[in-house]
């Protein structure tokens, strides 16, 4: 079985939370649905959450009708926007040959291909928006119930 992406469970909610807002947009959602609709704890949502607000990503709308909402248009929130929010920087950090270095990247005389497969995702990841995940799940057989 091959690899994937692998993120933690609070990426994989942010985009899957950020992909439900956008369905709504732009009309706000609260906390509580969004928990309830993806079964997972309101308090982790809400933290997870608040980093996106943070990166600029969601706001908080108060009110009798206020919960969560993009502050952008979905297609112009990517994927990669999203996980580093969450996760932070979605970049190699250290050499894979000397763990002790940095990685120097494209400048470096040797320019591994790991490192060069890592930039292609990077650069994917870019290009993929909320927008894009929006759709998918739209279209989703089992998102009948989430609107």
């Amino acid at each position: 079985m091959g690899r994937s992406l692998n993120l933690s469970q609070a990426g994989e909610y942010a985009i899957a939370a950020l992909s439900r807002l956008a369905l709504f947009a732009p009309q706000p959602v609260t906390v509580e649905r969004l928990a309830s609709v993806q079964c997972i704890p309101q308090a982790f949502l809400s933290k997870i959450l608040g980093r996106c607000a943070k990166a600029g990503i969601v706001r908080a709308k108060t009110g009798p009708s206020g919960g969560m909402a993009l502050a952008r248009e979905a297609g112009k929130i990517t994927i990669l926007e999203i996980i580093e929010a969450c996760e932070g920087s979605y970049a190699r950090q250290l050499c894979v040959f000397y763990p002790d270095r940095a990685c120097d990247g494209a400048s470096c005389q040797i320019y591994c291909p790991l490192r060069k497969e890592e930039e292609a995702l990077r650069q994917r990841l870019a290009r993929a928006t909320l927008a894009d995940m929006a759709a998918a799940l739209k279209d989703h057989p089992d998102a009948q119930g989430d609107r």
